[in-house]
């Protein structure tokens, strides 16, 4: 692999992450910056926290671990990108206008070109053999993909009870949208990537080591902004219950043991180029 390949999404990390800190330090702290209901806004305040306290560090790291040449920061790398890229593409799309919208316009923009320079010239095969034999493939990729089924039977079931009810989903009624951006997100995003990359990481296709490293990296940090998004909610009042941590904990969780079994089975002193 050459350095050049991959010189454009290490400098937009950068600018990402500079981008990132302000976002949520005005999210965090600019007291009436979110024109939304409180649920929305306790959602928005919950994810900037984790975002901020865990998001950034990990990006952070992974560059350092790229200037080394490590596998693993590419890796990592690659995952806060989809992890900006999905993120913030609800601030983009969902959130009511307020002062920093333009940011959240740059930082979903670069999100998705250092994306598409990845995949363009990323070396898959030459990443694959930089795992170790032993990965337990089918323990991994049959866990995205029963997650991937959950969250696809459960969206679906509610846009088809809209189809036969006309009955609005509180999902979408609850935060005074016109629509169900975390539907679109999931079943565009989330759903097909973990079919893909799990059958792939089963059959020991080209692309399915390095999907699984990004989806679940990516399903960890943000099964934990979705948390804080549910107590923060529950703090401030906007709702009485934290059910939908029985979802997003175990999510979490998983995404973080299989990131572990992905991870520690990389060879040691392995360069990307």
């Amino acid at each position: 692999m050459k350095k050049t390949s991959y010189k454009i999404p290490y400098v937009l990390s950068y600018i990402i992450i500079i981008l990132t800190v302000i976002a949520t330090l005005s999210g965090i702290f600019g007291k009436g910056m979110y024109q939304d209901n409180l649920l929305v806004v306790s959602a928005w305040t919950g994810t900037d926290i984790i975002t901020l306290l865990l998001g950034v560090p990990i990006f952070i790291y992974s560059l350092v671990l790229y200037r080394k040449k490590q596998i693993l920061g590419l890796l990592l790398m690659f995952s806060m990108i989809f992890y900006s890229l999905y993120n913030y593409a609800f601030y983009l799309f969902s959130a009511a206008l307020n002062s920093i919208f333009l940011i959240y316009v740059v930082i979903f923009a670069l999100s998705f070109y250092s994306i598409l320079v990845l995949v363009r010239k990323i070396d898959v095969d030459s990443i694959n053999r930089k795992f170790k034999e032993k990965i337990p493939v089918k323990v991994i990729g049959g866990f995205m993909i029963i997650v991937a089924i959950i969250l696809g039977v459960f969206h679906i079931s509610l846009s088809l009870s809209y189809v036969v009810t006309g009955q609005v989903p509180d999902i979408v009624t609850n935060v005074n949208h016109p629509t169900n951006p975390i539907a679109a997100l999931d079943l565009s995003f989330v759903v097909p990537v973990a079919l893909f990359g799990g059958y792939s990481l089963i059959k020991k296709n080209r692309w399915g080591y390095l999907i699984s490293v990004v989806w679940n990296v990516k399903g960890f940090v943000y099964m934990l902004a979705l948390s804080s998004a549910a107590i923060t909610g529950y703090i401030n009042g906007a709702t009485d219950t934290l059910m939908e941590l029985m979802l997003w904990g175990p999510i979490g969780f998983g995404c973080l043991i299989m990131s572990y079994l992905l991870i520690k089975n990389i060879k040691e002193d392995s360069k990307f180029y």
